[in-house]
């Protein structure tokens, strides 16, 4: 399956991997997003059936800030899906993530500044609203104005690092979160999923230390991803295959028959 506009591919291949989940409960996304959608809905009524027009814009606003959160969490959970890799469609091996993965980071925190203009503006023509106190009113806007700019930096800071983890004949590069990674294949020691149900990658090291990497950086199965650095650390004399990303990945699904 190729996704020309996010010019890469989705490869679901043969490697085993024991069946290990990717998310707990992965079936169960209908009913959660479902459940979560309920929070939303009832602002939209609240913003209907209200006579107060100050309220019923915050209340509106309320409700699409919401909105974006469920739908950023369901394109975060869906982005990966066990068994399946998406590398960059030309050049060397990349593990990359779906257009989906940047875009809701963005789309989060400049869905929290909707209902920061809506107060401003409830403020500013005098509209009629919800009595509350005046100290939680002054701090709502000044905490969604700060966690909406500060995730907006941390999103363009890591923006300067190509998104995913490229394997190279010299090693491993790539992100984790806006942290650049470099290692040589001397330095690695094993590669793992981690966590309870392998959302992240675990990449040991000779130092001792580790590396972790969610797999939403990735894009990808962290177990499938593993297995593939472990099969080109274990073969130095395969590793030119690399320089064509769904030939190093057809190399590892050979190896694994």
């Amino acid at each position: 399956m190729t996704d020309s506009s996010a010019q890469s591919v989705l490869l679901r291949p043969n490697i085993p991997t024991g069946g290990r989940p990717i998310l707990p409960k992965a079936r169960q996304l209908g009913p959660a997003m479902l459940g979560l959608s309920v929070v939303p809905a009832i602002a939209i009524i609240i913003a209907l059936v209200d006579s107060r027009v100050g309220f019923k814009l915050l209340m509106a606003s309320l409700a699409v800030t919401m909105l974006v959160l469920i739908l950023a969490l369901f394109f975060r959970v869906k982005a990966l899906q066990p068994g399946a890799v998406r590398i960059a469609a030309a050049g060397g091996l990349r593990f990359i993530p779906p257009k989906t993965h940047r875009a809701t980071l963005v789309a989060v925190p400049l869905s929290l500044l909707l209902p920061v203009v809506v107060l401003l503006l409830i403020r500013a023509l005098d509209l009629p609203t919800q009595a509350s106190s005046s100290r939680l009113m002054a701090a709502l806007p000044i905490v969604f104005v700060a966690v909406s700019l500060g995730s907006l930096a941390v999103v363009a800071w890591s923006m300067r690092i190509p998104a995913g983890l490229q394997l190279a004949a010299d090693g491993l590069h790539g992100v984790r979160g806006g942290k650049l990674i470099n290692l040589s294949w001397a330095d690695i020691v094993s590669a793992a999923p981690a966590g309870v149900h392998g959302p992240r990658l675990m990449v040991m090291t000779r130092s001792g230390g580790a590396f972790v990497i969610d797999g939403n950086h990735l894009g990808s199965d962290p177990a499938i991803v593993a297995r593939v650095i472990e099969f080109y650390c274990a073969h130095p004399a395969r590793r030119d295959d690399l320089a064509d990303g769904n030939g190093a990945i057809r190399a590892v699904e050979a190896a694994a028959r």
